[in-house]
């Protein structure tokens, strides 16, 4: 039991390592094996049933016990925005699919974004930043004849396009 406690320690500190913080946000603590570790580790320190030494070692690398305390929140934040923006940059729009690659996670901070600022709780600073991309607020789908795609193409057909494909399909169909 203790060696499974000490590979999800290094499986976090590798996390830590790698993105700068402990914040696995709601999704991935739920989702991933280190997230549900991390938050029964948080739930047992609140409980008061967290040993002295596991306490003393996570403390070591930096492990934040209180989520709704956490200073480095910013931090995370500023990640995903900046890959927001190198995203916009390289497709010419903030409409992130839910499985892109390199991360899986920033259409799902969208989403986040999206609901704090319907609530009400963005603070100004952020709203502005988003906005500097041109961030659609709005949850609404893309409007069918306004949307243009970086090369100034529509990503949709409009009727007439679609009835003449569909007439070429017939044809090639009958073949």
């Amino acid at each position: 039991h203790a060696s499974n406690w000490e590979g999800n320690f290094l499986a976090l500190q590798a996390y830590m390592t790698k993105h700068g913080h402990d914040d696995f946000g709601r999704t991935m603590e739920s989702t991933s094996k280190t997230g549900r570790w991390v938050h029964r580790q948080r739930v047992a320190y609140k409980a008061g049933n967290l040993d002295q030494e596991k306490i003393d070692k996570l403390k070591s690398v930096g492990f934040t016990f209180d989520q709704g305390n956490l200073k480095s929140d910013a931090k995370p934040w500023t990640e995903q925005y900046e890959e927001l923006k190198q995203y916009k940059e390289a497709n010419g729009d903030c409409c992130v699919p839910p499985q892109y690659e390199p991360n899986p996670s920033l259409y799902y901070w969208l989403g986040t974004q999206r609901s704090t600022f319907k609530k009400g709780k963005m603070s100004d600073e952020r709203i502005a930043l988003l906005k500097e991309l041109d961030f659609n607020f709005s949850t609404k789908p893309r409007n069918r004849n306004t949307a243009t795609l970086k090369d100034g193409k529509k990503p949709f057909l409009d009727e007439s396009e679609w009835q003449k494909m569909y007439k070429e399909m017939e044809v090639v169909k009958e073949k």
